[in-house]
């Protein structure tokens, strides 16, 4: 959801999704938009925070977190020396993923049932 073009997307994601939240939101910006994040997914839902390309700093209202039960989990991708160390080591160790299906974006539906499906055996990519 680009949050220049819907600076309250919590809102937009609840009418695209009938009215109810989202299960998932992966935040990759951080100050400015974290709190939207929170506010878009629904009761129990899951909000992981990968990046912080807006800010570290946050100010945020705690109660939708504590009255919709939401966790809300950080996580680190490293920096690009640390990428940089980690795609040389699998290409000198030959390593490759295991790749169980490959959709276009047009398919995202269909790849997201054989992700859920619990059949897919490696990754379900979706090209672009």
């Amino acid at each position: 959801m680009n949050y220049n073009t819907f600076p309250e997307w919590s809102q937009e994601v609840k009418r695209l999704n009938g009215g109810i939240g989202v299960d998932v939101t992966l935040d990759i910006a951080g100050t400015d938009t974290i709190e939207q994040s929170i506010l878009s997914v629904k009761q129990h839902g899951f909000v992981g925070l990968i990046g912080l390309m807006t800010g570290t700093q946050l100010t945020i209202d705690l109660i939708p977190l504590i009255t919709n039960y939401v966790r809300l989990l950080a996580y680190s991708v490293g920096n690009a020396e640390e990428l940089h160390s980690f795609v040389n080591a699998l290409e000198k160790n030959l390593t490759q993923p295991v790749i169980d299906s490959v959709f276009p974006i047009e398919k995202v539906q269909e790849a997201f049932q054989r992700f859920n499906s619990g059949k897919a055996f490696g990754k379900v990519v979706i090209t672009f």
